[in-house]
């Protein structure tokens, strides 16, 4: 078959079907990934999270010199990253 596929070109077979749902969801955990990262970069925490954490980001900040909101930061981009590379490994 020639890239790319076309979508009357792409089998029915069951392990056709679970390669492409597989592709599938590696280009949705990248997606997700990417998504993480842009919220990681602009936002540092989300409402949710303080809702979660019943604090404010300056509370946050009031806490081990203000390394807390950081480390929150960083443990969302690493685990962006991970999802990313994920992928690469499948």
């Amino acid at each position: 078959m020639d890239w790319p596929l076309r979508f009357n070109q792409l089998s029915t077979t069951p392990a056709r079907l679970g390669w492409q749902f597989l592709y599938f969801v590696g280009v949705m955990v990248v997606i997700n990934g990417v998504l993480a990262i842009l919220i990681g970069i602009t936002i540092q925490l989300l409402p949710h999270e303080l809702g979660a954490l019943e604090t404010t980001i300056t509370e946050l900040e009031s806490h081990h010199e203000g390394r807390l909101a950081g480390f929150i930061f960083h443990d969302r981009v690493s685990y962006s990253g991970v999802l990313i590379s994920y992928v690469r490994l499948m």
